[in-house]
């Protein structure tokens, strides 16, 4: 039985308003410095779509809550006495813009961008990034065909004189309607062998500066030396020549270790501590008898010869 009172029913869900979040940290706050208004504007943009917000006083409200405090002062200013939550978001766009990207002269950047000149630090990549940057603010974003001519002939005309420039005008004869990606790919090309070239430079003369243990030249190694299996007449071990022995035996003998004893004073004249008694029989060639201080010595008889060989 019906009392005539009427339940009240809840709406049904599609009715309900969307609420929509923006996650915290998703805008970061506006920083001239670091990020150019044009990027930033992007981004709000981007922002809006991924969340579907079409409101324009959300928009507006998102984009004033993420200006830094200076330029929402330069804002507020430029719109006095109406305050920036009273108009609608493309308001708030375009005094931004005329903020903070004053109108430049293009013929200006243009005449820049000619002049750029790669660095002699600079690589092909940092010199290409560099052009574009100049370039895309030439007002050619139009343009796409003029653009590339424009970021080739201005990367082409700034390239360090020599094999860059030649490469890359070789590139347009083989191809004349090159687009600026093939000539930086045919100079980064140039710049990759010639990096290899120095870098494979200064091994050789890293190896170069080895020297054999077994005769002492420089232009090869132990293990390829023809006289690895030679006798050494010093000191008798196989593997190395006289000249590079390094036994203590090889030591004494020479020439330049001898000592005198000081307290053993003698008024002998120089011919007569120094002398040679004897040369030893063919066998025992470069061998001496020698007497010093009355004592003979068995020495070997240095010439210099090697070392004039090892000079030439």
């Amino acid at each position: 039985m019906s009392t005539g009172a009427s339940t009240p029913t809840e709406p049904p869900v599609s009715a309900k308003k969307k609420e929509r979040i923006i996650p915290q940290g998703m805008i970061p706050e506006f920083n001239p410095k670091k990020e150019a208004w044009a990027e930033f504007k992007e981004r709000i943009e981007i922002v809006c779509e991924i969340h579907e917000i079409k409101d324009n006083g959300l928009k507006r409200n998102i984009l004033l809550t993420s200006l830094s405090p200076k330029v929402y002062r330069k804002l507020r200013t430029s719109l006095a006495p109406i305050k920036p939550v009273s108009v609608t978001y493309e308001k708030v766009v375009e005094v931004l813009n005329k903020l903070l990207e004053p109108v430049e002269s293009l013929l200006l950047n243009r005449l820049v961008s000619l002049s750029l000149k790669q660095e002699s630090e600079k690589t092909v990549a940092q010199y290409s990034e560099r052009v574009k940057e100049n370039v895309s603010k030439c007002g050619l974003d139009s343009f796409p065909i003029a653009k590339d001519i424009m970021l080739t002939l201005c990367f082409v005309n700034g390239l360090k004189e020599g094999e860059y420039k030649r490469t890359a005008i070789q590139q347009h004869r083989i191809k004349v309607e090159s687009t600026f990606e093939e000539t930086i790919s045919a100079v980064a090309s140039v710049e990759l062998i010639q990096n290899s070239e120095k870098a494979n430079g200064i091994f050789k003369v890293d190896v170069k500066k080895e020297e054999c243990y077994c005769c002492g030249r420089k232009n090869h190694l132990k293990f390829r030396c023809k006289f690895r299996k030679e006798k050494c007449k010093l000191c008798g071990k196989i593997g190395h020549l006289a000249r590079m022995c390094r036994s203590k035996k090889y030591k004494e003998k020479s020439i330049d270790n001898v000592e005198s004893d000081d307290n053993d004073v003698s008024e002998e004249t120089d011919d007569q501590i120094y002398q040679i008694c004897e040369i030893l029989e063919r066998g025992d060639n470069a061998k001496v008898i020698a007497v010093i201080n009355n004592k003979r010595v068995k020495m070997l008889l240095d010439t210099g010869h090697v070392k004039q060989s090892l000079m030439k």
